[in-house]
Parts: C-alpha cells; structure tokens; sequence
C-alpha cells in the first residue's frame, strides 16, 4: 500500500504514535530514529560553506556532549584584530523526551541562527526522560553552564544578556482558553502535552510541579534580579497564546 493512502495518526487516538515513540514494559521508550532524522556535524572545508561545526564531550559518564556552530570568518593577518563573536547557547526542543543536538531540524534552525546573526552557537546534547526524568536535564544544562565559567573566567566582564524562550514547553493541572479551544486538534491537543509532561516530570508530580508550571511558587527576586542585570527577555507563542 503506497504511503499516500494510509490516513494521518490522530494524536488524540494514539499519541504515543504520533510522536513515533514505543512504551517499554521496564518505563522507557524506543524512538523511532525517522521521527526526528539525526546528521553529523558539518565539517565541509569549502569557501562556499558558511558553517563550520564540531561536536565536544562535555561529560562522559553521563554522555552529554554540544555540538559547536562557528561562522566563516575573513582570515586575519598581523595587521587585523580578531574577531569577537557573541555567544548562543541553545538548548534544543522535544519535550525533555526526544530530540538531540544532532538532530537534523535543529542543526537547519541553529545554522541559519550562527550565518545572519554571526555568532557562535552551542546547542547542548542532555539527558532524556522517561530514562532520566527532570530535573536530569535541567542538571545537564547547569553542568554546561558551570564547564563553561571554568574555561572563560578570564574573559572577564563577560555577561549574559538575554534570553530567549522559543515556544517554551508550560502548563499546569487548569486547562487554559487555548487548550479548551483546542482540546480535539489534530497538530498539538492537551491530551499529548499531558502525556509528555507524565513522561518526564518526576514520578508522582503533576502539571503544577514548577518544573511545569513556573507560576507556582515563583520567587519574584529571581526575576527582579535578571531585570537588574539588564537581561532582556523574548517569549515567542502561537496562535495567541504561550504553547
């Protein structure tokens, strides 16, 4: 049967399809490697490339690693100052369950991001739930952070100035207007989100767990603090509304 006549997964009938992931008797799950297609760094040495990529460990036992986005620059003589690049550090989307650093939509995303911005991008490679529920990511994506002050604290005054948040992955136990509207679609319905967030939150925690909901107990210190610093905050959304 050819694959134009087989109809479309609805992910309200068979979310687990729909993402191409498989429950596992032992609570982990097999991804489907077509899902999100993977692609080895970019090393092409060709004028014409504008990308250079590279992938570094960064912690073995935990097999964590980034792959690192660098622009084609104009080579520079003794004459010339090299060039400063600002920094990115992207921590790629899926839910906390599926995607890598090495997938191929990503590195499409990250590779347009490094040429028109002409900065230095790393996209980090953390550990996946149900196999290593939150907080396990959210560890991997400090131990970057704190590897990253060790090899740079000369650099100092090197500063954050922003952050960017992609169509961040929140919710919480009430149902908000765009979820109601949308319980029954055929793209991202509630009932998938819910099975995402029951894959990686810990065991017991429901959709008010602050690593969900951001709103429960929030300490607003850590915001006025960010404001005092002069970050500047991006918040992209669909259809309205935070997805």
């Amino acid at each position: 049967m050819s694959s134009k006549n087989i109809p479309p997964i609805d992910p309200n009938i068979d979310p687990y399809a729909f993402i191409g992931i498989i429950p596992n008797p032992n609570g982990s799950i097999t991804r489907s490697p077509e899902f999100l297609p993977t692609c080895a760094p970019s090393s092409n040495s060709s004028d014409s490339y504008p990308i250079l990529s590279k992938d570094i460990p960064i912690n073995q036992e935990k097999n964590t690693w980034a792959r690192l986005y660098l622009p084609r620059l104009p080579e520079f003589s003794a004459a010339t100052s090299p060039t400063k690049l600002p920094l990115i550090v992207y921590y790629h989307g899926g839910a906390f369950i599926f995607g890598s650093a090495a997938t191929l939509l990503f590195q499409k995303f990250i590779t347009e991001i490094a040429n028109e911005v002409q900065a230095v991008v790393v996209s980090v490679e953390y550990r996946l739930a149900p196999e290593h529920r939150l907080p396990a990511a959210y560890d991997d994506l400090y131990h970057v952070g704190l590897h990253a002050i060790t090899c740079i604290d000369h650099l100092v005054p090197l500063k954050i100035k922003g952050l960017i948040l992609h169509h961040p992955f929140f919710g919480g136990v009430e149902r908000s207007q765009s979820e109601i509207r949308l319980v029954n679609d055929k793209m991202f319905p509630p009932s998938l989100a819910d099975l995402m967030w029951d894959l990686c939150l810990p065991i017991g925690a429901d959709r008010d767990h602050e690593y969900c909901n951001p709103m429960k107990g929030i300490k607003l210190k850590l915001l006025e603090d960010m404001k005092k610093d002069g970050w500047k905050f991006l918040v992209t959304g669909w259809d309205g509304g935070i997805c």
